[in-house]
């Protein structure tokens, strides 16, 4: 029989792999590979060229070199939290269909990125679905231009509307593929959502651009094909400033990204807020949602103190984590050189083992340096980097040395290790207890009405439930007078344990005084559950509790509350809950009563 904590904590789905990659996520490639190749040699395997006898004939390896050369001239152009690819093929695809068939250009097309790709190493997951993407694009791409463009008058209004909208429909066509590749690579539809709305508008302005130097190249070959020699010139001379406004895009990026985190560490109120904001600011440079700082211990013996966080969100602040606990191998591997872990390069590193754990495939490590060659003082971890954004680059991981430093600075001069460690082990305990019963270890009334009014607005905003269980020790006080006051101390603390194991880890179990508890189920399904959970506790606390002085036996009564049952408040809320207790105490205690 499974234990009340195994019947409550949610298992995560299994999720069926082959080759690495999840097997939803072949099955979607080989139908894109499968429908290419279906349309590719069937409807269009001797389809003729769309404006035949109007422009002059392409030979395949001609249309072959000129998609080698769009795609080894691309562009990556960081776009708000996207890398957005700038590339010629748009242009040389409508070229192509237009003085040769789809079936020479599909295959030219799509054999070009199949070697480019091989080339620049690309995992075979890539290859694959880029090979069946271009495929299954050439024969769409060949129906919207027979449709939109008239081959008698190529360069009429139609033709040119034609042109705009073949090519932009179908960029943001390959767009939602790539984030539907992503989506069931990943299985987070915020990711693809946040990629969706980032590119869009720049592939549409891309796909425009694309459109309209086809048509330039178009009017050249029809007009004066001889021009077209001199084409190189300024395509070249684009690529390159393309190339260098970039590159000082990112350096002014990086200097005031470098400032900002001076700023955070200078100006910051507190070690732990700053410590937060730190590495939030590091994650939102990096386009991460992981990034973790681990302080090493200045003396022997001590234990190391671990901030992560995760999405924006402080998972950890200056948690005490004994260095034995720390991945294997990892400190003494940053402290002799940084690790950029990336799908070529890094593998089998410690920090590569490490984030591999964590269902993360690229990250980057750095030391923080001690002063005057003195051991380091921690180490950076950064992982789980948007998809969207593309893989760590050698200048990533650069940057991030230079903050690691900026950080050590601050922690030798003015904030030295030794004062960090005490005053966040201090402010840890002020926080503790402030907001937790000291006897117990739960939360205590003030945190637990913190947790109620932020559950009641996250519900009010969802439309879902919150349940509220408020617990009364039956016959607590024959245990003072018979035993003392030393062994009800002793029952409350196994009352409490035995509270957190009918619960959820989310679920929140306070003490809110002398023999009452709380609990709140925030994310409890029905009343039934809530029920369920209620039933679990009267026959845990009906059990007898070992004492050093013999054994006490004591009971409790439960009234449950939730959202739709009671007023708009979240006062209310506790009200009623308290009210239902007496109720069933009333009834005859060691039950439960639900308010009406």
């Amino acid at each position: 029989m499974a234990s009340p904590s195994d019947a409550t904590t949610p298992r995560p789905p299994s999720r069926r792999r082959a080759l690495g990659q999840p097997v939803r996520l072949w099955l979607y490639i080989g139908f894109l590979l499968a429908g290419g190749l279906v349309v590719v040699y069937g409807p269009v395997r001797l389809a003729p060229a769309v404006a035949a006898g109007h422009v002059v004939a392409i030979p395949w390896w001609a249309v072959f070199l000129l998609a080698t050369a769009g795609e080894l001239a691309s562009v990556e152009m960081p776009i708000r939290k996207t890398n957005v690819l700038l590339t010629l093929n748009d242009a040389v695809i409508i070229i192509a269909l237009m003085g040769t068939g789809p079936f020479v250009t599909a295959l030219a097309m799509a054999c070009c990125l199949a070697v480019v790709q091989a080339v620049q190493r690309l995992a075979p997951v890539q290859l694959i679905f880029n090979f069946a993407a271009e495929l299954l694009a050439i024969p769409i791409y060949y129906v919207l231009l027979r449709v939109m463009v008239q081959p008698g008058a190529i360069f009429s209004l139609r033709s040119v509307v034609g042109y705009l909208v073949t090519v932009t429909l179908l960029s943001e066509v390959s767009n939602i593929e790539i984030s539907a590749a992503m989506y069931l690579s990943e299985a987070d539809f915020t990711v693809v959502t946040k990629g969706l709305a980032s590119s869009a508008p720049v592939v549409a302005i891309t796909a425009l651009g694309n459109a309209v130097i086809a048509m330039i190249i178009l009017v050249m070959t029809v007009a004066a094909p001889v021009v077209l020699l001199t084409l190189p010139i300024p395509v070249l001379a684009t690529l390159a400033t393309y190339r260098a406004q970039i590159a000082r895009r990112r350096q002014q990026t990086d200097i005031e990204n470098l400032f900002a985190a001076t700023r955070i560490l200078s100006y910051s109120k507190s070690v732990t807020a700053g410590a937060v904001d730190f590495l939030n600011h590091i994650a939102a440079m990096f386009h991460t949602t992981l990034v973790e700082l681990t302080l090493l211990p200045p003396v022997p013996g001590h234990p190391a103190l671990v901030t992560r966080t995760v999405d924006g969100v402080a998972a950890d602040v200056m948690t005490t984590t004994p260095v034995e606990c720390l991945p294997t191998g990892l400190v003494d591997a940053l402290a002799a050189d940084d690790i950029l872990v990336t799908k070529r390069q890094g593998l089998g590193t410690p920090l590569a083992n490490y984030i591999a754990a964590d269902n993360r495939s690229t990250g980057m490590g750095v030391a923080l340096p001690g002063a005057d060659n003195a051991s380091c003082l921690g180490y950076l971890v950064v992982g789980n980097r948007n998809k969207f954004v593309g893989d760590f680059q050698q200048t990533d991981l650069q940057l991030l040395g230079t903050l690691a430093k900026q950080l050590a600075f601050a922690l030798q001069n003015g904030r030295l290790h030794e004062d960090l460690a005490l005053l966040a082990g201090v402010q840890d305990d002020l926080v503790r207890k402030a907001f937790h019963d000291p006897l117990t270890g739960l939360a205590n009334r003030a945190l637990f009405v913190d947790h109620i009014e932020g559950a009641y607005h996250r519900a009010q905003r969802s439309g879902s439930l919150i349940f509220l269980l408020y617990i009364d020790l039956d016959e607590f006080k024959k245990i003072n007078d018979t035993f003392g006051h030393a062994a009800g101390d002793e029952v409350l603390i196994q009352v409490a344990d035995r509270l957190n194991k009918c619960v959820r880890a989310t679920d929140t179990v306070a003490r809110l005084g002398g023999d009452e508890f709380a609990i709140l189920l925030e994310q409890a399904t029905s009343l039934t559950a809530a029920e369920t959970v209620a039933e679990r506790i009267v026959e845990s606390l009906g059990e007898p509790f070992p004492l050093a002085n013999g054994t006490a036996s004591i009971g409790a009564s439960v009234g449950i509350a939730f959202t739709d049952m009671v007023g708009q408040s979240a006062v209310q809320l506790m009200k009623s809950a308290d009210a239902a207790m007496y109720t069933a105490k009333r009834s005859g205690k060691g039950r439960h009563y639900v308010a009406v």
